[in-house]
């Protein structure tokens, strides 16, 4: 009998070691640090007014990573990978004479940013590409015939690979989809958006005088390839640019 108690105990507080375990592994492992998502934001906002392109003070450059992990003008590395202790932007980033810590002249950088650059380093300084380099990938297309979108919306109106997606998150907020607005209303939509004004005369009357399953999809394509919906774009860019 006392065998058997013995057993269970030890069965038991094994069974609490491995949940302690298991709860400190979860709760103290941290994901790698994102160079696109955590880091980049922290430099673009912090850095690379004086560490960029043109102004390259110290002879310290965070626009390229190669140029990062250079030696500056002092003779020391701003970015050792692997090891923030001998990086002096991390060492710079935590002094208290405003002389000398960085950003000079701002607010000192949180605790938490401070963090996520140190921990960037000490994992490697790795890069990120820029999204236009980042080759695409194909997503899965949500089911329209799961036993969970069958009790949400009607999804006859789901015709593509788009409205799938969309569904998928109409259904996760619990809504309906909009009953579809008539021809009118849709020339009108599809026009201003793409090319900034109303469709010529000609493009509007082949729409709405359409019955074709594909007038839509003609409208759009006959929007696109006027010159207007480059005129249109090219000039929101450039405001954006600040051309």
């Amino acid at each position: 009998m006392n065998v058997l108690l013995a057993g269970k105990k030890l069965w038991i507080i094994g069974i609490i070691i491995i949940i302690v375990g298991c709860s400190f592994v979860l709760l103290t492992h941290r994901s790698p640090v994102d160079f696109t998502t955590q880091v980049k934001p922290i430099i673009n906002k912090n850095c690379i007014t004086c560490h960029g392109g043109v102004r390259q003070k110290g002879g310290f450059s965070l626009l390229f990573r190669e140029e990062a992990l250079a030696k500056t003008k002092s003779g020391k590395y701003a970015i050792v990978p692997g090891n923030p202790g001998k990086s002096e932007m991390i060492r710079r980033l935590s002094l208290k004479d405003p002389e000398e810590r960085m950003p000079y002249k701002h607010d000192k950088l949180s605790s938490e940013e401070i963090d996520i650059l140190t921990r960037w380093v000490k994992e490697g300084a790795k890069w990120g590409l820029h999204w236009a380099y980042v080759p695409l990938k194909p997503t899965a297309l949500p089911s329209n015939n799961s036993l969970f979108s069958f009790f949400k919306s009607d999804s006859k109106w789901a015709k593509n690979e788009m409205d799938l997606f969309i569904k998928e998150k109409l259904d996760e907020q619990e809504l309906s989809p909009s009953p579809q607005a008539n021809k009118q209303v849709l020339l009108r939509r599809v026009s201003l958006d793409i090319i900034g004004m109303p469709a010529p005369e000609r493009i509007a009357n082949n729409f709405l005088n359409a019955q074709s399953d594909q007038a839509y999809e003609t409208l759009v394509d006959s929007l696109l390839a006027l010159p207007s919906y480059g005129e249109k774009w090219t000039s929101m860019w450039l405001d954006l640019a600040r051309y």
